[in-house]
């Protein structure tokens, strides 16, 4: 299975596995509710995240050391991480909010037309009276 993981993401299991290295899943689930849930699927994307052809400590590795007496033993592990990220998002239709954000766009629509009104309203008489004056 690990195989499949790092051949979805186009590299060499082996390799992988003797030089180490970092590789990226990443989940993405889009669903919508009101459908059955056998539509809500899980797609799945694999990709290396870390630089096979660094100069300096390529691949995934860890030191360690054992101590013990007098003595310290250092290790330098190898290995393959793997990183996990999930993105989701899912929705169901409801009446509620709905007619909720509906009648909010109908009172704001309302209230600028009056706004529109009045300016225009207050503009014309203004133009009127200061018109009236000159003539």
């Amino acid at each position: 299975m690990l195989g499949d993981i790092v051949d979805q993401a186009g590299e060499d299991y082996d390799e992988m596995a003797k030089n180490g290295g970092v590789i990226g899943i990443e989940i993405n689930w889009d669903c919508d509710l009101d459908l059955d849930i056998k539509y809500c699927m899980p797609e799945y994307n694999f990709k290396r995240l870390d630089d096979p052809h660094a100069k300096i400590s390529n691949g995934w590795n860890f030191r360690y050391a054992n101590y013990y007496q007098n003595q310290r033993d250092v290790f330098k592990a190898m290995g393959i991480k793997f990183v996990v990220l999930t993105n989701g998002k899912a929705g169901k239709f409801n009446l509620i909010p709905l007619l909720i954000n509906v009648g909010s766009g109908l009172g704001l629509l309302a209230i600028v037309s009056h706004n529109i009104l009045q300016s225009i309203n207050y503009h014309m008489n203004h133009h009127m009276s200061h018109h009236m004056n000159y003539h």
